[in-house]
């Protein structure tokens, strides 16, 4: 135990300069399609896009405040966004688990156990891919042949989604999540309004993000009222791809060839892989801006100034 907490800070040094050296290794490896991109992108499309890319960001952080919440913790929206913020960075190296990794070492400032962080964060997921999977369901109206020949297919699994997304039904999955993870935590009796508003939050973020993309096709060929649910749902489920798949870095490269698929038949293949990157490397931005965010509060927290009145104030009392 005394050599992990040696070794702690080292490690993370070691962990913020390997993250870092993805997100430049990935700007610069794309640098010359997003110049060509941005050569034909209204400017100020371009900023409201970026604009909505950390609103989206600051709602999924809210989405895992209220599991927080859930569990009997106080914690204020501004520690929140701290650990969130700092922890989220770790996205960007393969594996998956690196955020709730960081985000437990960084509950013991916030007064929650390091376990109920992480359970928290696994929720986090769980809900953040339910939304996803349920607002997808519209990007497959985007193939005209299987919605016209699987209407019925696109239907059931819309109402599965919305059914799953019910407190007491997402209670269930998320218990049966915890058996398959073999988490030996004990899985608290979420009220059903602070998991509802979890839900709420995490489908706000992907509108967000959705709306963020839309804005960039707007920013080639200007803005088409019919482009703008396909624009949520295709996010959403490029977002939920590139989260399976764990070995890639925040889903690179997956969530760009899923929206080449979706939308090339509209914009064109070129088009649509120029704002798939440069939508990338806008939301990299998004998080590098929020990662200084948390890291500034964080030094505020160590020079102590003093936390809001509703900020972490340890296991709340039935």
């Amino acid at each position: 135990m005394h050599l992990l907490r040696k070794l702690q800070r080292p490690l993370q040094i070691a962990f913020g300069v390997i993250a870092v050296a993805f997100l430049v290794y990935f700007v610069a490896r794309n640098w010359g399609d997003v110049a060509a991109a941005l050569g034909r992108m209204n400017p100020a499309w371009v900023a409201a896009s970026f604009v909505l890319g950390l609103v989206g960001n600051y709602f999924q952080m809210l989405n895992w405040r209220s599991l927080v919440h859930a569990f009997g913790f106080g914690l204020g929206v501004r520690k929140a966004a701290e650990m969130t913020f700092i922890a989220q960075i770790g996205k960007y190296i393969p594996g998956g688990v690196w955020p709730t990794v960081v985000a437990s070492q960084l509950g013991a400032s916030a007064g929650i156990p390091a376990s109920s962080v992480a359970v928290t964060m696994i929720m986090q997921m769980g809900v953040q891919l339910t939304t996803a999977t349920v607002l997808a369901v519209g990007s497959l109206l985007l193939v005209p042949a299987l919605a016209h020949e699987y209407w019925w297919l696109i239907l059931l699994v819309l109402v599965i989604g919305v059914v799953a997304l019910l407190p007491p039904v997402m209670r269930r999955i998320l218990g049966v999540l915890f058996g398959l993870m073999r988490r030996r935590e004990h899985l608290p009796e979420l009220r059903g309004g602070k998991l509802g508003l979890s839900i709420v939050w995490s489908l706000l973020g992907y509108i967000m993000w959705g709306l963020h993309l839309w804005l960039l096709f707007g920013a080639i060929d200007g803005l088409s009222a019919r482009t703008f649910i396909p624009s949520v749902s295709g996010f959403s489920l490029a977002w939920a791809v590139g989260f399976l798949a764990v070995l890639a870095p925040a889903g690179a490269g997956v969530r760009e060839g899923i929206l080449v698929l979706l939308f090339s038949g509209i914009y064109g293949a070129a088009v649509v892989l120029g704002v798939a990157v440069v939508s990338r490397i806008l939301l990299v931005v998004v998080d590098v801006v929020s990662l200084c965010y948390g890291l500034l509060l964080r030094a505020l927290d160590r020079r102590g100034r003093p936390e809001p009145a509703s900020s972490a104030v340890g296991p709340e009392r039935p």
